[in-house]
């Protein structure tokens, strides 16, 4: 049975006078002969153009029995432009980034195989050509591009002989043909240890973030910030202490005294996981430090206008977007009211993490498993946006310990895949994924019928349908997002008892091989 590839798509009319931009929220899904979703969206990008890239997780075409991952171009009013699949890939995919470079070409960098042990990194031209794909022995958290030469800085994960079965830290320099320059592995304790992203400062050396499990069995880590020389020497490491924490930083900014404006996130246990803004001087001793206390999940981070913006996941339903100065204090925090909606769609998975965040100029974009959200910076026109949020903003004194590393080592790139191959234009069709104005139904195609009434409804709310099988389940939820009723079909209909629900507009989800979402009003 073919199966149909499927974009959710809303433009909501908002635009931008430079851009002609709408607002947009995608939600992409692929339904398979057994219902189940398949793809994860895993990675997005704004382009130069207004536009926006996003690429997903593995893709499998049953008729054409290939896999791989699928890179879709959108222009700036959301109409698809192209869309590629690269085939070749071995194993499972998970693309962890992807930029655009100042030629209109595209960097990506991810992990393959059967346990998603096996980075790799890939180049396309402005079309999604693949120019040249290379592999890692070793897990990739980040790529960036470097300016001063067009290369790469790679950081990420991997072990060797002499790390055993630890993981120890990774940072790889490549040139602009993605050839490497230099590689060094640092474990720095006798546990895992991972690098999340490199930068490379104007006087020449470079600064590496991550996080080192000092004390695994407890769950504590430290953060570490490492500082290399032109040549990949490694010049110091530090590490941020907090007792009984877990400190990572994952990415960070380069100040114009050269300090270090460091973003990640802090989780104790019992507690939860707060948002970490730290500052340090270009020697890495602390300025200041602050954490924003929220219970995330899935923190994302970018540096813009002057600002931090933070992702989050608040639960496995619910997204927020925050705006933190550079002070460490929070401006605001938005939070999102379709992803309750959305994960209907996608059951298993829901929306609980929010990825590849960037903004470009006034523009944001986000991607949350499935679904794709772009929008102006402050988030106030988003059809999506629910309501303010709060969360404190707490200083704190940690304290940053010189570290060695206790095993260094180096190792050979595994070099170039062989020869992948490109398919294009797979079957999409658009959805209006986040307009609940109306009754409306969301399906993998037309077959599925579902009705409520009375409509308004005062005391009890009877759901009738066509095209689904019994043991359908279902749920209602409200505008916030939040659950009230589930429940299980026996045959084509149900009616269930709602005269508890406080009186407002509510959302029954019917999740089935077909899925609808039928908006109600309860009096």
């Amino acid at each position: 049975m073919k199966k149909t590839f499927t974009i959710f798509l809303i433009l909501t009319g908002f635009s931008l006078a430079g851009f002609g931009q709408t607002d947009l929220h995608h939600f992409l899904i692929d339904m398979n002969e057994t219902g189940s979703n398949q793809e994860i969206l895993r990675a997005s990008t704004q382009t130069a153009d207004g536009g926006t890239l996003i690429v997903t997780g593995t893709k499998y075409i049953s008729s054409l029995s290939v896999g791989g991952i699928v890179l879709v171009k959108f222009d700036s009013q959301g109409n698809r432009t192209w869309n590629k699949m690269i085939s070749g890939i071995e194993g499972s995919v998970a693309t962890e980034r992807v930029f655009e470079l100042a030629d209109g070409s595209f960097i990506l960098g991810g992990n393959a195989g059967t346990f998603g042990n096996q980075g790799f990194y890939l180049k396309t031209n402005s079309t999604g050509d693949v120019q040249f794909f290379f592999q890692i022995g070793g897990g990739l958290s980040d790529i960036q591009p470097d300016a001063s030469d067009n290369g790469f800085i790679i950081t990420g994960f991997t072990s060797t002989l002499a790390t055993g079965a630890n993981k120890a830290c990774l940072i790889v320099k490549t040139d602009a043909a993605g050839d490497m320059l230099w590689n060094h592995i640092h474990n720095y304790t006798a546990n895992n240890d991972h690098y999340l992203s490199a930068r490379h400062l104007d006087d020449g050396t470079f600064i590496a973030v991550g996080y080192a499990y000092t004390v695994p069995s407890a769950i504590w880590g430290d953060g570490i910030i490492s500082k290399y020389s032109l040549s990949g020497e490694l010049l110091w490491t530090k590490s941020y202490t907090s007792p009984e924490k877990v400190n990572v930083f994952s990415n960070f900014k380069i100040m114009p005294d050269n300090s270090l404006l460091l973003a990640g996130f802090q989780d104790e246990f019992l507690v939860g996981t707060s948002a970490l803004i730290t500052m340090v001087d270009p020697t890495g001793e602390v300025l200041w430090s602050k954490t924003i206390n929220g219970n995330f999940t899935g923190l994302s981070f970018t540096f813009a206008n002057n600002s931090i913006y933070a992702g989050a996941g608040i639960s496995s339903t619910t997204a927020a977007i925050l705006k933190i100065q550079e002070n460490g204090d929070l401006t605001w925090s938005r939070m999102f009211k379709p992803t309750e909606q959305l994960s209907a769609l996608d059951p298993i998975f829901g929306v609980d993490a929010v990825r590849s965040l960037g903004v470009n100029a006034d523009r944001l974009c986000f991607s949350s498993y499935r679904s794709i959200y772009k929008m102006d910076t402050s988030v106030s026109n988003s059809d999506c946006y629910a309501r303010d949020t709060s969360f404190t903003t707490t200083s704190i004194v940690p304290e940053m310990l010189p570290i060695n590393p206790l095993v260094s080592d180096a190792y050979n790139l595994l070099g170039p895949f062989p020869a992948l191959t490109t398919i294009s234009e797979m079957d999409f069709q658009k959805y209006d994924a986040c307009d609940f104005s109306s009754s409306m139904a969301i399906t993998a195609s037309k077959s599925a019928k579902a009705t409520v009434f009375p409509n308004p409804s005062h005391d009890l709310l009877t759901v009738s349908t066509e095209g689904f099988s019994s043991g359908t389940t279902y749920f209602i939820s409200d505008q916030t997002g939040r659950k009230h009723i589930q429940g299980t079909f026996v045959g084509n209909s149900v009616t269930t008892d709602i005269h508890e629900l406080a009186t407002g507009v509510y959302f029954l989800h019917i999740i089935g091989k077909e899925i609808h979402v039928v908006k109600f009003l309860k009096q």
